[in-house]
């Protein structure tokens, strides 16, 4: 059985985008294997709360019920338990445990939930949705016969930057690196150019291609060209960028069709202090902050590569 959750992390999205994605996964599980069970998980964040107080579901909730219930996939709510204890003011969704030792805080950031709070709740009503479905004990292949949206990401895949056209000094790194020691379960395979005008080129047949890489103190921007048009700056570097973590950036939608894109590493420096002052930051030692390198790990993909 596989459980699928992106309510809060797709909590901004276009209900056309959540269809094409969450039926991609659907899709892609099951032509693995049909007989494997899905069920749909919905979590919450803060700003979920007055919404689901007046009995609706958050948008990306509702756009995902809709690829659930159009192939009869369970989905468990953990809103409505959660919104049940505040109205009993018993439960706080966001403040400082230590400040309210009689109540239920659920997070301290008005997100990721309490280990033994927020996830308490969460395993409480997860146990107790499982019980209805216990004796459901028939196995059965599901059916893909039919889509709900016919341009769904079905074909979205990930391609490891060792099958790529590389151009240019790329090295890839060993664990004696420590970003790739850290990340080597993300990335068995993990590249970094510090050279701008270094490359990686793809073709492909599809519709979406983008980069699954590292970002923090060390890192620039990508320069890409899309078909031989003009050049597009990605910067590698955000608000948070004040240590390493992964990350990625995929490109605008193109025409279903043939496509040509260079990833290039770029000169053009970033204001990484005035990025950085955008958030809570303990910045450290500003010699971190003057390499501009690109890392990569896999390429994203809507679509085939073509040689």
């Amino acid at each position: 059985m596989v459980f699928v959750e992106f309510a809060v992390n797709d909590g901004g999205l276009a209900p056309e985008r959540i269809y094409q994605t969450m039926e991609g996964i659907v899709r892609q599980i099951w032509h693995a294997d049909a007989h494997t069970d899905i069920c749909f998980v919905y979590t919450l964040s803060g700003q979920f709360v007055p919404t689901l107080q007046k009995g609706e579901l958050w948008p990306s909730m509702l756009a995902m019920e809709h690829v659930a219930n159009f192939y009869d996939i369970p989905s468990v709510k953990f809103g409505p338990e959660v919104i049940s204890l505040i109205k009993q003011d018993k439960l706080i969704f966001q403040g400082k445990p230590a400040e309210h030792p009689d109540k239920i805080v659920f997070s301290t950031d008005n997100v990721h939930p309490l280990a033994q709070t927020g996830h308490k709740v969460y395993t409480e009503v997860l146990t107790r949705s499982l019980q209805l479905i216990r004796d459901n004990t028939k196995t059965f292949k599901h059916d893909l016969s039919k889509t709900y949206v016919a341009d769904n990401w079905e074909s979205a895949k990930m391609i490891s930057v060792k099958d790529l056209n590389k151009i240019g000094d790329w090295r890839e790194l060993s664990d004696q690196d420590t970003v790739a020691k850290a990340f080597r379960s993300k990335f068995p395979m993990l590249i970094k150019s510090s050279r701008p005008g270094a490359s990686i080129d793809i073709k492909f047949k599809g519709r979406l291609a983008g980069i699954y890489d590292v970002i923090g103190p060390g890192v620039g921007q990508y320069s890409v060209t899309v078909d031989g048009g003009t050049p597009k700056l990605y910067a590698r570097f955000d608000k948070y960028c004040s240590y390493y973590h992964s990350n990625y950036f995929c490109l605008p939608l193109m025409d279903n069709g043939d496509h040509e894109v260079r990833f290039t590493v770029s000169d053009e420096k970033l204001d990484k202090m005035a990025i950085l002052k955008k958030a809570d930051n303990v910045i450290g030692d500003l010699k971190r902050y003057n390499e501009y390198s690109c890392y990569a790990g896999w390429l994203l993909l809507l679509g085939d590569l073509k040689n």
